[in-house]
């Protein structure tokens, strides 16, 4: 299964037909029993998204795998821009609740 719509370009002529092929590929492939947690960042009206990536195309993932159990975690404000998603608290307390049930309390200290 190919890791990026890129790989599909040159078969396909069209980024948006590879995205969607992609998807569809992935969605069919993926255990149903497979957990997903969706991070994503909005930091304003006007952006949209977290800088880099639209809060639409973030939530995708809820219709491509709707039949896998998902969780999201949408961080506003300045603290869901892309580059600081990865050094933000919340998002580690979130990922380490969803990866091994800890206590949102435990990871705080």
């Amino acid at each position: 299964m190919p890791l990026a719509a890129n790989d599909y370009t040159n078969k396909v002529k069209s980024q948006e037909k590879a995205t969607a092929k992609m998807s569809q590929l992935m969605a069919e492939n993926l255990p149903k029993s497979t957990a997903l947690l969706i991070v994503a960042g909005y930091t304003s009206q006007a952006v949209g998204g977290d800088g880099s990536v639209s809060l639409e195309s973030a939530l995708l993932a809820e219709e491509i795998f709707k039949k896998s159990p998902i969780q999201t975690q949408i961080i506003k404000g300045e603290a869901g821009l892309h580059s600081l998603l990865h050094e933000n608290s919340t998002v580690d307390c979130r990922i380490g609740q969803f990866l091994w049930s800890v206590p949102q309390t435990k990871l705080k200290n």
